[in-house]
C-alpha cells in the first residue's frame, strides 16, 4: 500500500485551475433490482417517469460541475443513445456541463472503474465521486470548498463522505444496510466505519486505540450513506496502488486500518435541513425515493417542475396527484393519493389508483385497483386486475382478472387471465431449470434462487426467515424495529456468528485477500490462520467452516460477474490451504455447510450445484459427504434442497453409488 499527501492540490501554482469535475460510475455491480434491470441498464430505469441518470446529471449541473466523466462497462450503446437524445432535446444539464463517457467493458467492480480512470489521467484536481444510484438536490460546490479547507489543515485528507441522518427504523434507512460510524467531534474525522448487514448484533467491538488517542468521540448509528464523496487528487492513485480496493467500503476500511502507514485520513459531512440525498440500493429504497420525489422532499426535482425537458407537462392535483397533459382518464376512474400518470397512458372506467406510478404509454383497463405499485413503460393491464405492492417492468401484459400481491415482474412478461400470484419474482424466459413455467412468457424464479439479501431488504419484518419471501409494506411512514434480546441471541443461520468467531472469520478473509493480492505462499497463510485460531480459541470444526466461508467472501468473488471462473481461479491458488483443513467426512460436511451459508449471495446460490460438483471432481469432498449434507437439508426443510440443478447432481451421485454397489 502506498499513500501521499492530498494537500498538494490538483494544479501547480500559477497554472490554470482545472474545471470542477465529477466522476459517476454508471454500473452498480449488484442485481438487487433484478429482473427489472436485466434487459436495460440500471441508469435508465425510470424513477417517477424519469431515467435515473437524468437526475444524476441534472443535480451535478445544478451544483456547478463543469465536466463529468460517466464510466460505463455494460449497456454502453443504449446509454450513449440516451445521452445523445438528451443533448438533441437540449436537456438543461447539457447546456452548462460537458459530459465525457468512459468505456471499459472489462471492468467488474467499482475499484476497477477508478483504476481505469486513473490510468487515463483525466482527473486533474479535486473531484466529486458518486454512483449512478445516488439521488440528490445538494449543492456540492460549497462542500468541495470545505474539503479543500480541511486539506489545508490536514495534508493527508483524501475524502469527505456525505451522510444524511434518519432515526433507526425510518423508511429512509435501508433494511440490511445499517451503518456504524465513529468520529472525532472536534474535526469530523472518521475513526471507524462499519456496515452492519442486519439488526441482530447484540454486541459491537471497537478498537481501543480510538478512545485512547481521541479525547472527544461520537458514535453514530443514525447515518444514511448517500454514496457521494468529495475527493482529493490522491484517491485515484490509492485505488491504483491497492488492487484489493474493489468497493468504496474497501477503500474506507483500507485507509482507516492503515492510517499510520499511509498517512491518509477520511472526514465526513452531515447534510442538514432541506438537503436531500439517498441511494437506490434495493426496491425498498426505490420506493422510498419515489415517494420523496412525489411528496416534493427532493425539490426542485418534482414531476411538475419541467427540469428534464424545456416544457412543463404535468398538472398537479390535490393529494400529490400528478398527471401528464397527454393522458386519457375514463369516466369514473379515481386517482386517490401519491399518484403519477405519465405521458400517453390511459386509465379505464371505475379504476382506482393510489400510491402508485404509472409509466409512459401504459393502458389500464376498466374496474382495476392498483395500489402501492410501480407500472413501468408500455404495460397493458386488462380489466378487473388487482395489483398491490408490486413492480411491473416495461412491456408487461396482464390479461383479465389478474391478481398480484408483492410481485416483481421482469420486462415483457405476459400473464394469462385469472392468474393469482403472491410473493413471487417472474421473468419472461426459462433459466436452466431454476424457473417454473406458468405461461409462454412467464416463469417464476424459484424462491430458493432469489437473492436472500434483496429479500431481507424488502421484507416487512427483518426477522422473517423465509427465503424468497418478497413481503413488503411499501409506502409506510414507519417500519418495524426489532429490539427483542431473545431475537438477537437466536441461532438463525446468518453471517453474524459469535463475537470471537466473527473476528476470526474477518482475519481469515483479510489474510486470504492479502495472500491473493500479494501472491504469498500458502504455507505462510496457513501459519497466519493457525495463529488466529489459537488467538480466538477456535475449534477445528470452526476453522474448517470459516476458511471455506472466507473464500466466498473474498473481494474477487463478491464482485465477479463470472462466479465459477473466479472460484476456480481462487481454488487453484488456495488449494494447499483447502487441502490442509478439509480432511475427513466431518470436515467435508463443514465445507458444505459453509457453501450453504454462502448462498446468501445469489451468484453462489445459482451456482451451488456447479460449485459442489467442482469440489467433488477435485476430491475436496466425497460422494458420501455430499449425500449426508443433502439429507440434512431435506430434514431441515431447507429451500436449497429444492434447487433443480442440485437435485440432478444428487440423483446422479445416487445412481453412481448404486452402480458401484451392484458391481
Amino acid at each position: 500500500m502506498s499513500g501521499a499527501g492530498a494537500g498538494d492540490g490538483g494544479a501547480r501554482s500559477g497554472a490554470e485551475a482545472p474545471p470542477l469535475q465529477a466522476v459517476v460510475v454508471a454500473d452498480v455491480f449488484h442485481d438487487r433490482l433484478s429482473p427489472a434491470v436485466d434487459s436495460q441498464p440500471f441508469a435508465l430505469l425510470p424513477l417517477v417517469g424519469v431515467a435515473i441518470i437524468d437526475y444524476t446529471l441534472e443535480s451535478l449541473a445544478q451544483s456547478g460541475v463543469e465536466e463529468t466523466f460517466l464510466f460505463c462497462s455494460s449497456h454502453v450503446d443504449i446509454i450513449k443513445s440516451h445521452i445523445q437524445k438528451a443533448k438533441e432535446e437540449k436537456a438543461p444539464w447539457s447546456v452548462s456541463m460537458q459530459l465525457r463517457i468512459i468505456i471499459s467493458e472489462n471492468c467488474h467492480s467499482f475499484g476497477d472503474a477508478l483504476r481505469d480512470l486513473d490510468a487515463k489521467g483525466f482527473i486533474r484536481g479535486y473531484f466529486i465521486l458518486m454512483g449512478i444510484d445516488s439521488i440528490s438536490n445538494v449543492k456540492l460546490l460549497p462542500l468541495l470548498e470545505k474539503h479543500k479547507e480541511v486539506c489545508k489543515k490536514d495534508r493527508g485528507a483524501v475524502m469527505t463522505l456525505l451522510f444524511k441522518t434518519a432515526y433507526p427504523g425510518h423508511r429512509s434507512q435501508s433494511t440490511g444496510e445499517n451503518l456504524l460510524l465513529v468520529s472525532n467531534t472536534k474535526n469530523d474525522r472518521v475513526l471507524y466505519h462499519q456496515k452492519l448487514l442486519g439488526s441482530k448484533q447484540s454486541r459491537l467491538v471497537f478498537p481501543t486505540e480510538i478512545f485512547l488517542h481521541n479525547a472527544d468521540v461520537a458514535i453514530h448509528s443514525d447515518l444514511i450513506d448517500t454514496n457521494i464523496a468529495i475527493c482529493s487528487p490522491d484517491v485515484l492513485p490509492l485505488f491504483a496502488d491497492n488492487f484489493d480496493f474493489q468497493t468504496r467500503d474497501d477503500f474506507i476500511k483500507g485507509i482507516l486500518m492503515n492510517e499510520e502507514i499511509l498517512s491518509n485520513t477520511i472526514y465526513y459531512h452531515q447534510l442538514e435541513g432541506d438537503q436531500y440525498a439517498a441511494k437506490i440500493s434495493n426496491w425498498q429504497m426505490y420506493q422510498t425515493i419515489s415517494q420523496d420525489i412525489i411528496n416534493r422532499w427532493v425539490f426542485p426535482f418534482a414531476p411538475d417542475m419541467g427540469l428534464f425537458k424545456q416544457h412543463q407537462n404535468y398538472v398537479v392535483l390535490k393529494n400529490h396527484v400528478y398527471r401528464h397533459k397527454n393522458v386519457n382518464l375514463a369516466k369514473g376512474c379515481e386517482l386517490k393519493k401519491d399518484v403519477i400518470i405519465c405521458e400517453k397512458s390511459s386509465i379505464g372506467e371505475n379504476t382506482k389508483v393510489e400510491r402508485s406510478v404509472i409509466g409512459v404509454n401504459c393502458v389500464i383497463g376498466n374496474n382495476c385497483h392498483i395500489s402501492d405499485s410501480f407500472i413501468l413503460d408500455n404495460c397493458r393491464i386488462e380489466e378487473n386486475a388487482h395489483i398491490s405492492a408490486s413492480v411491473l417492468s416495461s412491456n408487461c401484459i396482464l390479461k383479465k382478472k389478474v391478481t398480484l400481491e408483492q410481485v416483481v415482474l421482469g420486462s415483457s412478461v405476459e400473464l394469462n387471465a385469472n392468474t393469482h400470484l403472491k410473493n413471487e419474482v417472474i421473468q419472461c424466459h426459462d433459466n436452466d431449470g431454476e424457473t417454473k413455467k406458468i405461461s409462454e412468457k412467464a416463469y417464476i424464479i424459484l424462491q430458493n434462487v432469489v437473492d436472500n439479501e434483496s429479500v431481507s431488504e424488502l421484507s416487512e419484518d427483518e426477522n422473517n426467515e423465509t427465503r424468497g419471501n418478497l413481503a413488503v409494506k411499501w409506502w409506510d411512514e414507519k417500519s418495524d424495529v426489532v429490539s427483542s434480546s431473545s431475537d438477537e441471541e437466536s441461532s438463525d443461520q446468518n453471517l453474524f456468528v459469535a463475537e470471537d468467531e466473527n473476528l476470526f472469520l474477518q482475519e481469515v478473509i483479510d489474510s486470504l485477500a492479502r495472500g491473493y493480492a500479494e501472491k504469498l505462499e500458502c504455507d505462510c497463510l496457513i501459519l497466519e490462520i493457525n495463529s488466529s485460531r489459537y488467538a480466538y480459541n477456535m475449534s477445528l470444526q470452526e476453522v474448517n467452516y470459516n476458511v471455506i466461508l472466507a473464500l466466498f467472501n473474498l473481494p474477487s468473488i463478491k464482485s465477479t460477474t463470472n462466479l465459477m471462473k473466479s472460484f476456480e481461479e481462487i481454488y487453484k491458488i488456495f488449494q494447499p490451504i483447502i487441502g490442509n483443513y478439509i480432511k475427513g467426512i466431518d470436515a467435508m460436511v463443514d465445507c458444505l455447510k459453509a457453501v450453504e451459508e454462502s448462498c446468501v449471495d445469489i451468484q453462489v446460490k445459482k451456482n451451488i450445484a456447479k460449485i459442489i460438483h467442482f469440489l467433488y471432481e477435485n476430491d475436496v469432498i466425497t460422494e458420501f459427504s455430499i449425500l449426508k449434507w443433502h439429507k440434512s437439508l431435506i430434514e431441515e426443510q431447507n429451500p436449497l434442497s429444492e434447487i433443480p440443478a442440485l437435485n440432478k447432481l444428487i440423483e446422479w451421485l445416487n445412481e453412481a453409488s448404486e452402480e458401484s454397489e451392484s458391481d
